[in-house]
């Protein structure tokens, strides 16, 4: 199996779209240590429009997490850092 190679990360304000539609995938850090971090993240459908929304929540004082999905854009967030990644 082969991962990907992430290149960089570009920070993504809340209800931003994505600044590179090819992107890799999409990592979310939690800012506040002792309190739970969401994040609302639209993904990219196949045929490149917004799909539907996902709410993930990450648990306080956890590491940051990666996922391998091409991101659309971004809703509402609290407590996290959401960073593209290419």
């Amino acid at each position: 199996m082969s991962y990907p190679v992430y290149n960089s990360a570009t920070v993504l304000a809340a209800s931003t779209a994505a600044s590179i539609p090819n992107n890799k995938g999409l990592l979310i850090v939690n800012t506040h240590g002792s309190a739970v971090g969401t994040a609302v993240v639209y993904p990219t459908t196949p045929d490149g429009s917004r799909g539907t929304a996902i709410t993930i929540s990450i648990a306080a004082a956890v590491a940051p997490v990666i996922f391998p999905v091409r991101i659309h854009s971004t809703g509402a967030y609290s407590n996290v850092g959401v960073y593209e990644l290419t």
